[in-house]
């Protein structure tokens, strides 16, 4: 089971790249389960940031690139909501199929 699910606004933690700590994101795609960096296999979302003024960061090559969209471990994000909605059910069906 995932954190986050489509639509979710969520908050960054334990980033590896510090300065993403938190930074507020919509989760806006599945990247399905993708190794990451010293991680192992994580499930990822492709998110986007809220604010143009704090874009995320990655680091490639030892250089740090801001990007507004991009891939984000499940695990580094924190959903931002209220009372649950049972969507969760539909989000978890969204990412299995995925997998087919």
């Amino acid at each position: 089971m995932t954190h986050c699910r489509l639509g979710d606004l969520a908050i960054t933690i334990n980033c590896d790249v510090q300065e993403n700590l938190g930074r507020i994101v919509r989760v806006i795609g599945i990247k399905d389960l993708k190794p990451w960096q010293d991680k192992g296999e994580v499930f990822v979302w492709e998110v986007e940031a809220i604010s143009e003024a704090s874009p995320l960061i990655y680091k490639y090559d030892q250089c740090l690139i801001e990007a507004l969209r991009g891939p984000v471990p499940d695990i580094f994000l924190r959903p931002i909501r209220g009372e649950e909605n049972g969507a969760e059910e539909a989000n978890d069906q969204a990412i299995e199929q995925t997998k087919d």
